[in-house]
């Protein structure tokens, strides 16, 4: 549930340099769902580990990407992982 993640969020933070804070820094537009599909895929989660673990279709996980892929003004080359990862 929410505190899983609030749990999950603290410590990802810690480990990673407040990434996720960094992240909403930078692109306020990010929603805290956005944030969350960032911190899986820059942990290289697959689409379907993302999809079981939020409870939403491939399909949906594919959607969430490519609002997220606009929000930062990804160009299409640019690879969503290596943007996360590299940030």
């Amino acid at each position: 549930g929410n505190d899983d993640w609030i749990k999950f969020e603290q410590r990802f933070n810690l480990a990673h340099n407040n990434y996720l804070e960094r992240l909403k820094s930078e692109y306020p537009e990010l929603t805290s769902t956005d944030l969350r599909f960032c911190a899986y895929i820059k942990l290289e989660f697959s689409n379907l580990e993302i999809s079981n673990l939020l409870n939403l279709s491939l399909r949906g996980v594919e959607t969430a990407r490519s609002r997220i892929r606009k929000r930062l003004k990804l160009h299409r080359k640019q690879q969503l992982i290596h943007f996360l990862q590299d940030l």
